[in-house]
């Protein structure tokens, strides 16, 4: 990477100028404060670093949640700013924590920024189930409606499509934890956070800028990429359905829909190990307006 800014060529916007920022510990999200600044996670260091006018703050942001584990593949994973933050000063972090062998274990906090620390953390939501499969992708993200949604992936087998677990399907909170009328609420063997199930694994989480809508991503194994929109209640079909191969080489089912499963918006054969995703909404580039980017 180069030490200051460079030139890119664009299909639609011509040259662009990309300016990187060094210092930081394999960063994983971001989020913008109303003032411009910027809050990036760094995933192994299980540090929230402050980026000011551009440029990354020596000191992390003191008091972040305790008992965060980066095994596995996790860590501190991402950063949600309330939408009153300017009233609340609340910032909302996912991570991975530590369990027992066999099991897995995963949070939800928020705490109040002030200056350069969080005052007043909590944690609003825990999970520690039994279970295996690839590091969880814990993306957040509050909505027009309001509500917070909180996809935690991580399901590489039918535990996607169980109502008792948490792994591989998208929650709904209310800003303080508390849960809301969601969708599974009341229905036998099935978790009331839920919102939507059958996701494998995925990071992005991003609002379509005209209709409002939550999109999602997730990785398939050997193919099977996609970007879902998601609708309350429905089931996105993994395992049941997919794209990819297993890392066998096998197919994952024999199927590339089925009647009550959505279809994505999107999908990648081979993989791309889709990550980040957001919509532009600037005016910089204008032809890139509305665009999905990922």
């Amino acid at each position: 990477m180069p030490d200051g800014p460079f030139v890119i060529d664009t299909a639609e916007a011509g040259q662009v100028r990309v300016t990187p920022m060094k210092g930081l510990e394999l960063p994983w999200d971001l989020a913008f404060l109303p003032n411009g600044d910027m809050l990036v996670t760094e995933r192994t260091a299980m540090r929230l670093r402050l980026v000011r006018d551009g440029v990354l703050q020596p000191q992390p942001i003191a008091s972040v949640p305790e008992g965060m584990n980066a095994g596995g593949g996790g860590g501190l994973m991402s950063v949600a700013v309330h939408p009153r933050f300017a009233e609340t000063g609340w910032v909302y972090l996912t991570y991975t924590k530590a369990a027992e062998r066999g099991r897995r274990g995963l949070g939800l906090a928020r705490g109040r920024l002030r200056g350069t620390a969080l005052e007043d953390v909590r944690e609003l939501f825990t999970v520690d189930e039994p279970g295996g499969g690839p590091p969880p992708g814990l993306p957040l993200l509050f909505a027009p409606d309001g509500y917070l949604y909180f996809f935690i992936g991580g399901a590489n087998d039918e535990i996607a499509q169980r109502g008792d677990s948490y792994y591989g399907k998208v929650l709904r909170f209310n800003d303080d934890g508390s849960v809301p009328p969601n969708p599974f609420a009341g229905r036998d063997g099935f978790a009331p956070e839920l919102f939507t199930i059958g996701h494998r694994n995925g990071i992005g989480l991003t609002i379509h800028p005209t209709t409002g809508a939550v999109w999602q991503n997730e990785n398939g194994p050997f193919g099977g990429d996609e970007v879902n929109i998601l609708k309350p209640g429905a089931n996105y079909g993994w395992p049941l359905v997919s794209y990819g191969r297993d890392y066998s080489g096998a197919p994952v089912s024999d199927k590339r829909t089925l009647e009550g499963v959505e279809d994505p918006v999107l999908f990648w054969v081979p993989s791309i190990a889709i990550s980040g995703m957001t919509f532009y909404t600037g005016d910089r580039f204008p032809a890139w307006r509305n665009n999905l980017f990922v």
